[in-house]
């Protein structure tokens, strides 16, 4: 599958509002004003000229997932990422990450990814592992107002 990746705009995070994951996935279900603030920070963002958040689209320029990218001292790049829900679970995972990790080389240069996963994703786990991504520590976060415990990540580059 090729995948493109555009700068985040309002029309994909007022969609990505609209997602919704089931059971535990629901975990990364967003409300509009969280989305809408992620969207009003890119847009500043964008004026300094950085882009952090993009969508991604398939050959039918069908939204279906979300990248966003952070440096992290000079040589990391932090991977945020995020499939619709009806595209999780059929074995697309490591082409779209994949896809986001070359897009992110070509465009930032750094010499390592990181990127954290909730310990009860392991699907996502699997895929990262699968990606090259290997666990460099943990953490716990509040979401939703309950703590969840995450794996930190990382791969060169």
């Amino acid at each position: 599958m090729h995948y493109s990746f555009r700068p985040m705009r309002l029309g994909d995070a007022l969609a990505i509002a609209r997602w919704r994951y089931e059971g535990a996935y629901a975990h990364y279900n967003v409300n509009y004003p969280t989305i809408l603030t992620v969207w009003l920070v890119q847009a500043l963002f964008r004026l300094l000229g950085m882009n952090t958040y993009y969508a991604v689209c398939d050959e039918q320029g069908e939204l279906v997932g979300v990248f966003s990218f952070y440096p992290r001292g000079e040589n990391s790049l932090e991977v945020g990422l995020g499939m619709r829900p009806d595209k999780t679970g059929h074995g697309a995972g490591l082409d779209f990450v994949l896809a986001g990790l070359a897009f992110a080389r070509e465009r930032f240069n750094p010499k390592y990814f990181q990127l954290d996963v909730a310990v009860f994703n392991e699907r996502a786990r699997t895929v990262y592992e699968r990606a090259g991504f290997v666990p460099t520590g943990t953490m716990t976060r509040r979401v939703h107002g309950k703590r969840y415990d995450y794996i930190k990540m990382s791969r060169p580059a």
